[in-house]
């Protein structure tokens, strides 16, 4: 494989990275709530997109209600071994 000859300079390496940036997300407000939403996604309050309900949020929320419940606590878990 070719190496470089000889090394670029700073400014050189600059240049080329100067396309390389972040970007901040596109936040707009949901059109039925008003809620925070990122561009073209699902509105987490009210599962609203572009003035349609396309999902039903209390389905969601029974949904995380329930995944909380069945987490374990790990600090819960008794470790001694039982001999």
């Amino acid at each position: 494989m070719p190496n470089p000859k000889r090394r670029h300079s700073n400014t050189r390496r600059d240049k080329r990275r100067t396309h390389y940036k972040a970007t901040a997300p596109t936040v707009v407000n949901c059109s039925n709530c008003g809620a925070s939403v990122l561009w073209h996604r699902v509105c987490g309050a009210c599962g609203f997109y572009r003035k349609r309900q396309v999902t039903d949020a209390s389905i969601r929320l029974e949904r995380k209600r329930r995944n909380q419940d069945n987490e374990v606590d790990v600090n819960s878990i008794d470790n001694t071994v039982d001999e």
